[in-house]
């Protein structure tokens, strides 16, 4: 749920930023509206956890199990994600993303041990250029796992999705010469 977290809101300033830049938006306002109510109703504590804030400073606390409503808020969120930007969040899309990232990761670093490796140390520039292609191959890897993870959620969400459609419908009935019925 992190990773999802830090995708959505890495979007989301991309979207701020588009709209300060006069840029056409990639999403309406009033979704933005819904999906911020569904974040909070997301992490919104249950009744029960309500009466105590000291967890919240407990760190490295094991989590308590998801309750059922939590997971179909959840799937609602990404639902939601998938109705208003499936450019940006459906399966594939986020399969592709994440790729993406590692070819990021993978010229990032690159470049920087050509430049580390292959050039003179008499021009400070270069070690300069090459620490800074490091670091951004750093924030490349982050973002990617970030995405990766969003992507394994969301792949799991289609799945249970699949398997719940799977349960509902039942075994398919097959006729007497042994052939399902269409």
């Amino acid at each position: 749920m992190r990773a999802l977290g830090w995708v959505v809101t890495r979007d989301t300033c991309v979207e701020i930023a588009r709209r300060a830049l006069r840029r056409r938006p990639g999403m309406p306002t009033a979704a933005f509206q819904e999906l911020g109510a569904r974040w909070r109703d997301v992490h919104a504590p249950p009744i029960a956890d309500k009466a105590r804030p000291i967890d919240a400073f407990l760190v490295g606390q094991a989590a308590t199990p998801q309750s059922k409503q939590r997971d179909k808020m959840i799937i609602a969120f990404v639902d939601s994600l998938q109705h208003f930007r499936p450019d940006l969040y459906s399966e594939q899309a986020l399969r592709k993303r994440c790729l993406s990232g590692c070819g990021h990761v993978v010229v990032s670093l690159a470049f920087g041990a050509i430049l580390a490796s292959c050039t003179s140390s008499d021009i400070p520039t270069i070690g300069d250029a090459a620490l800074v292609l490091f670091a951004i191959a750093s924030c490349y890897l982050v973002t990617t796992i970030q995405l990766w993870r969003t992507y394994l959620l969301v792949k799991r969400i289609s799945q249970l999705r699949i398997s719940a459609d799977l349960v509902t419908q039942g075994p398919p009935t097959q006729r007497a010469d042994g052939l399902p019925n269409s």
